[in-house]
């Protein structure tokens, strides 16, 4: 039961840090989920989805899943069942991937 309430914790705060980085930035806008630890991220740049993650991971090493996986353009898939801080640094070197495409 203490796992449980500590995961849940987690998770309803990690959900705050996406939903606050995504309020920041005018290029990301975020679907969160009514269920589970995956949001729907959409963003207005220039790559497809499968060509922005596939950099984002090679030049980064953040790993999401390309939209396009589920026939939705310009967006990408994130998980937030992880700890704060990692979390946190994925989106400080996904800003970072963003500002270069």
């Amino acid at each position: 039961e203490k796992l449980l309430e500590r995961n849940i914790a987690l998770i309803r705060e990690n959900l705050r840090i996406l939903l606050d980085w995504a309020a920041e930035d005018p290029h990301f806008s975020l679907l969160p989920p009514k269920a589970g630890t995956t949001a729907l991220v959409q963003y207005d740049l220039a790559p497809e989805s499968v060509d922005f993650c596939r950099g984002l991971l090679e030049q980064a090493g953040v790993l999401v899943v390309p939209g396009d996986c589920f026939g939705l353009k310009k967006s990408f898939r994130i998980g937030f069942a992880c700890a704060a801080d990692v979390l946190r640094e994925g989106l400080r070197l996904l800003y970072a991937y963003a500002r270069t495409v």
